[in-house]
């Protein structure tokens, strides 16, 4: 028998859900790291509920906006573990993907699925708010990441020379926004990633210019990033991408 929801509260809604997605799965036993996952989501997915309670109105600016950030956190992970998750069964959702997925639903949190993607998109929100409450936080650097983040790797399926859901204006301000980023936090945890997004961006908008001092601005931008790029991080796995990404840079003679 599937355990009644509405009579799981607290510390519980772990263990129901586990319960429940074992019962689906018609199994009891021998998930390996599966369940592992199961469990780590789960936790994410209570945090979030704790979360909920603390944006309530009586508390202050502060205590609202830090529970902005940690449900933005715990949706993060769990939408990693969902695309994980879609990925091993070739894009059609498991059981504890939907039963996740609905979880989240309960909690006022619609994911969008991308059936061309066959994956989740990123869900910033929570971070957005943040933001707007508190625009000098001190969880600013990270909220600013994962919104630029979010967007940049939602703006394509598998290649990023084939951008979809990004017009010209959006990629002009993306671009601004991790330039200011990068400027503003030379220390940040996540800079090889943002550095990379910047050089892919300045090579995207090399090719979609809207006019030639455009076209030459972004090309020349996206030449100096990019060997800026492979000076820091020679070592990186990223580093083999962009040269290919500036190999297709379109000539400016």
């Amino acid at each position: 028998m599937i355990p009644d929801r509405t009579r799981c509260t607290g510390r519980p809604l772990r263990a129901h859900i586990i319960a429940l997605i074992l019962v689906l799965l018609g199994v009891s036993r021998g998930l390996g790291h599966d369940l592992v996952d199961i469990e780590r989501a789960v936790k994410y997915l209570e945090q979030i509920r704790d979360q909920k309670q603390a944006l309530a109105p009586r508390n202050s600016v502060d205590q609202r906006a830090e529970a902005h950030f940690l449900v933005g956190e715990a949706v993060a992970y769990i939408v990693a573990y969902l695309n994980r998750d879609l990925m091993s069964h070739q894009g059609e959702p498991g059981l504890a993907n939907t039963v996740m997925v609905q979880e989240l639903k309960s909690q006022g949190i619609q994911l969008t699925f991308w059936p061309e993607a066959m994956r989740y998109m990123s869900y910033v929100q929570p971070f957005i708010q943040y933001l707007a409450l508190t625009p000098e936080g001190p969880r600013r650097p990270e909220a600013v990441f994962r919104i630029f983040q979010g967007r940049f790797y939602d703006s394509f399926i598998y290649d990023p020379m084939q951008p979809v859901n990004l017009n010209w204006p959006n990629l002009v301000f993306q671009i601004k926004q991790v330039e200011d980023f990068l400027a503003r936090y030379p220390e940040f945890r996540n800079r090889e990633e943002a550095h990379f997004i910047l050089v892919v961006d300045h090579i995207r908008a090399a090719h979609r210019a809207i006019d030639a001092d455009s076209k030459i601005l972004h090309a020349n931008q996206a030449q100096i990033m990019g060997q800026g790029f492979l000076t820091a991080y020679p070592d990186s796995l990223r580093a083999a991408a962009v040269r290919r990404l500036l190999e297709r840079l379109p000539s400016i003679d």
